[in-house]
Parts: structure tokens; sequence; C-alpha cells
């Protein structure tokens, strides 16, 4: 087996700022077989050129959002929203926006083939993150006791339910689905 490098992407706090990490890990032949070390020492210098980003829920397209030229070096690299661009221009202004997002890995290998792809597909809801949380000031501002907790925790399942569907499942579904959450979320009144 060759080095197969891995990687996985989170977000900032604030969502201003992407966090790509390399968790190819050591080599062990039951558990980690493309890890580094031997066999694979020497065998496999890896350079990654550059990290695409596509958001698959704009019109369910493949729209390419940015091409980031990044190092191995590191273990963990962050992407400010000022390198996301499209034709130069800046595509986020403060926060990365809802959708799913596919991020594709192009690492230069030595050996042959001499590239090799690795794709991550990820779900960011900021926006409706920030909604679930503008939702539960409520009950421990005004200490609502009415069934409004129960239809927060509702819309929090519905929250959580949309990082499977996005994930792995139908694209059209998912936007579907959050639309629903959203409007569900969005209508949601305390009682008191």
């Amino acid at each position: 087996m060759a080095l197969i490098p891995k990687f996985t992407i989170s977000n900032s706090c604030n969502w201003d700022s992407l966090i790509h990490t390399q968790v190819t890990g050591v080599y062990d032949a039951d558990n980690n077989p493309g890890g580094y070390g031997d066999p694979n020492t020497g065998a496999d210098a890896i350079d990654i050129t550059s990290l695409e980003i596509f958001n698959l829920t704009d019109d369910v397209t493949y729209d390419a959002i940015g091409t980031i030229a990044v190092s191995a070096d590191t273990l963990a690299t962050t992407v400010t929203l000022a390198e996301l661009t499209v034709d130069g221009v800046e595509v986020f202004t403060d926060h990365i926006t809802d959708g799913v997002y596919e991020f594709v890995w192009t690492v230069g290998i030595d050996r042959s083939p001499t590239s090799y792809n690795y794709t991550v597909r990820k779900l960011f809801l900021p926006e409706l993150c920030g909604l679930l949380a503008q939702k539960q000031i409520a009950i421990t501002t005004c200490k609502c006791k009415s069934d409004y907790v129960n239809k927060w925790l509702y819309g929090f399942a519905l929250v959580k339910s949309l990082e499977g569907s996005a994930i792995c499942g139908d694209l059209t579904a998912f936007q579907e689905d959050y639309d629903e959450v959203y409007n569900y979320l969005t209508n949601l009144k305390c009682g008191c």
C-alpha cells in the first residue's frame, strides 16, 4: 500500500475562516495502511498543490468557490475568507454561508500516478445555528414554561437531522429540508 494522505475540515467559532487538518496518521498494517512510516517511508513524498472548494447547494451544481495553494508542512492550516475568491473577487464578506461544501485536496505524490485527490463533504450552518441560538435565548431570558421549550427542542432535532442528510443524502431533498427547518425556526415564537 502507498501513502494516502487524509484531511478534515472545520470552521472557526465565528465562521470567518476554515481550518483544514492533515490526519493521515502513522502506518498500521491493519488500521491505516496508507499512513506515514514503513513501508511507506521514503517511497512517497507529498506536496499539497491545491485545495478546491465547491458549494454544492447553490442550484445543486458544482460551483467552484475557491482554489487555495497550501503546504504539507503543517498539520492544520487556516484558510481566511479573503482567500476564497472567484476570478479574484472575494466570495464571502463576513462569514461562510449555509450550505453543503465539498473540499478536494490535490496532492502531488512521488510515485505513479503523480497526483491524488482526497474529497470531504461538509455541512456548514452558521445562519441556521445563529437562528436556533436566538430562539434559545428566549427560553433563558423569560424563563418560558410554555410548549415553546418543546418546540425549540424539536427545532434543534431538525437542525441535527440535516447533518446526515446533507452529507449522505440527496442535495435536492436536503435543500427542501433546509427550507422547512429555516421556516420553522423563523416562525417559532415564545408564548410569554
